[in-house]
């Protein structure tokens, strides 16, 4: 299943996943104890799980301008993991991050959305209702609108 995925998303077909199924396609998913387990390997970068909370909270994410998946503007939606990336600065290998996160309380926002071709991972669960575009732009892009 792992290289089925990776294949599909090389074919350049439309892939959304948030949080967990961000995780799934990174190389791999370290455990407590350091053990790895390989994963799909479209996003250079481990996922490591952290023995406390890594993030939790509403965010709001703004993107300067669309992206043939995403919106320009602001979308809402919220965090919740156990986990972080070993390399945080992956997206300068031409994964460039779509838009930035701001948590409420906070003014310091962090890149996030980062796409492969035509894959749009993230940790964040976005909220859809919060920006009309956003699924009408992902659902178009997959060719499942007329």
């Amino acid at each position: 299943m792992r290289q089925e995925l990776k294949a599909f998303i090389e074919q350049g077909h439309v892939v959304y996943a948030e949080c967990g199924g961000f995780m799934y396609l990174t190389e791999g998913l370290r455990t407590l104890s350091g053990e790895l387990f390989a994963l799909v390997g479209v996003y250079p970068t481990v996922a490591r799980m952290l023995p406390h909370l890594k993030a939790l909270g509403y965010v709001e994410v703004e993107s300067a301008q669309a992206a043939g998946l995403f919106p320009r503007g602001y979308v809402r939606g919220h965090e919740f993991h156990y986990s972080e990336l070993e390399r945080a600065d992956f997206y300068t290998e031409g994964l460039r991050p779509l838009y930035w996160v701001r948590h409420q309380r906070s003014e310091v926002a962090r890149p996030e959305g980062y796409l492969y071709k035509r894959c749009l991972a993230s940790y964040i669960h976005l909220h859809f209702g919060s920006n009309s575009e956003l699924a009408t732009m992902l659902v178009s892009a997959a060719g499942m609108l007329p």
